[in-house]
């Protein structure tokens, strides 16, 4: 029944980048008479939860594109499968053999018929980590105007004590990745996301400078809302810090040279934003 469908989905997300203007968010009207930004959001989620691994695989990068279109703030519409997915292969690497997070029933039809009644295997780690941080990348961004970026402050929300939370977990998912025994892919998607996160963190930092000067949105619980070890830090700092030790276990990693080059590269980063935010 889906046979050749991931074309579908691949021209979907071909249509997001040669047209992102159209996925903008509010202020744009519909793709289509009764399409919005969020049902293809929603299809392409939908897609990605098929049983069929090439269609699952599709429908994350239709999904990536399309979220790096919309500049619309989707991470809560998007990140709790995303999540759970990259919990699991956290959970049983062992399972995971392949660099994408594919499973042996993902790639035999025979054992893939035999597992029909079974849950789905979760979804491809790369592609997962990919799609939450490029979401990310739009966290907190309001009225479908330019998000934040470290080069500029944009249109966004200050941060508050559960944006801030969300953020944390999602620092600590992703540091848990780049640390842990994976295949070197799914590693290097770790430690680009962790890039990703500290990048979008530096640029709410100077949206809600911006937005108060003089005070911090960072902390607006006070110091108490901090973990111990990271006392004085705000949020941002904070998730950085979270990421450190994964991407330095990356960056002594000689085996590879493309894992332990983007980990310099994040480990900067990090630092930059544990700097910038109290930290020493």
């Amino acid at each position: 029944l889906w046979e050749g469908k991931e074309a579908v989905l691949d021209a979907l997300g071909a249509l997001a980048k040669a047209e992102p203007g159209a996925f903008a968010g509010p202020g744009q009207p519909p793709l289509a008479p009764g399409v919005t930004r969020a049902a293809l959001i929603t299809a392409a989620l939908g897609a990605a939860a098929r049983r069929k691994a090439a269609y699952r695989s599709a429908g994350l990068r239709c999904l990536a594109s399309c979220l790096a279109a919309c500049r619309e703030d989707c991470y809560a519409q998007v990140s709790p499968p995303l999540l759970e997915a990259v919990q699991k292969h956290l959970e049983a690497p062992a399972t995971e053999p392949t660099a994408s997070g594919t499973t042996p029933t993902d790639n035999n039809p025979t054992d893939a018929k035999d597992d029909e009644d079974k849950p789905p295997p979760p979804l491809p780690l790369v592609e997962s980590l990919n799609c939450l941080s490029t979401a990310f990348s739009h966290f907190r961004a309001v009225g479908g105007g330019a998000p934040a970026t470290a080069e500029g402050a944009g249109s966004c929300q200050p941060l508050d004590a559960e944006a801030e939370a969300v953020g944390q977990r999602l620092a600590e998912v992703v540091g848990a990745v780049a640390g842990a025994q994976l295949p070197w892919q799914q590693r290097l998607a770790g430690v680009r996301a962790a890039a990703a996160v500290a990048a979008r963190g530096v640029a709410l930092r100077a949206a809600g400078a911006a937005a108060a000067p003089g005070a911090s949105t960072m902390d607006v619980d006070g110091p108490a809302a901090a973990p111990p070890a990271a006392a004085g830090l705000d949020a941002p700092a904070r998730w950085a810090a979270a990421m450190m030790a994964g991407v330095a276990a990356c960056a002594a990693d000689i085996a590879v040279q493309q894992v332990r080059t983007a980990a310099l590269e994040a480990l900067e980063a990090l630092a930059g934003c544990v700097a910038g935010g109290g930290g020493t």
